[in-house]
């Protein structure tokens, strides 16, 4: 399962609490995977705070009163009431988490920082058979992209290194391209993703490149023509800076 799928089944298992042990096992070793539940339950505790600031419009309240109230009781109207009240109260708590979602979009924007994390986290839950087309020619794997995704994908030469597979993948909801390349020397796995620049990254003033570690992996990130690019392996900085490099000069 990929770390999409076990986020998906801890909200189906009520957010947690009805989850099997190998989904609780995952959580406790994915780091990816405990920001995600501190983020639901940081965007649950604003809408819980909303909820007490928050108060439907007078008008509405005093309908909703006087119906509780009612004048006569009518056969079959008290069913109809809390029938009402249900409603209204279905409005308030969906008008209230759609306030408190649009917060949490607005302040929570894709980072530079938090994308490199979740493509770390891919490449750590790599898994042989997932790739959807096994061919050692940039030309074969270009040719394949296409259609697939809605952004140009060139596969670049990798130092020392030979394009193994390709495929399509989800990086925090968007599609990225994933090239993955076998180091000659030692059979290091190398992972090269593409994916288009997230809007957010505009309001940065300078270019971004984000140097990420975690679990003795390193991480390269940069932006180039509306591209993200991330490079992830178990290298060291060194010859991370070698290889982004090179697949730098062959973008321009």
């Amino acid at each position: 399962m990929t770390c999409a799928e076990y986020q998906q089944a801890w909200i189906e298992a009520e957010n947690g609490s009805e989850a099997s042990p190998e989904i609780r096992t995952h959580f406790t070793k994915c780091v990816l995977c405990q920001e995600f539940t501190y983020e639901q339950e940081t965007l649950r505790g604003h809408v819980r705070n909303l909820a007490k600031t928050e108060v439907a419009p007078e008008s509405l309240r005093n309908k909703v009163e006087a119906g509780i109230q009612g004048r006569r009781p009518i056969r079959g109207s008290g069913r109809r009431v809390w029938i009402g009240v249900a409603a209204v109260a279905a409005m308030v708590l969906l008008g209230l988490a759609a306030a408190g979602l649009h917060w949490y979009r607005s302040n929570h924007a894709l980072s530079p920082d938090r994308l490199a994390r979740d493509f770390i986290a891919d490449h750590l839950h790599y898994l042989p058979g997932r790739e959807q087309i096994v061919s050692p020619s940039a030309r074969e794997v270009e040719s394949w992209f296409q259609g697939r995704v809605d952004f140009p994908v060139r596969v670049p030469e990798v130092p020392s290194a030979v394009l193994q597979d390709a495929r399509v993948c989800d990086i925090a909801g968007r599609k990225a391209a994933l090239l993955h390349y076998r180091r000659e020397s030692d059979q290091t796995l190398v992972s090269l993703f593409v994916t288009p620049e997230p809007k957010s990254f505009e309001t940065k003033k300078r270019p971004i490149e984000v140097w990420e570690s975690n679990q003795g992996l390193n991480s390269a990130l940069w932006c180039h023509r509306g591209l993200v690019y991330s490079l992830v392996a178990a290298l060291d900085t060194a010859s991370m800076q070698q290889i982004a490099d090179s697949i730098k000069r062959q973008a321009r």
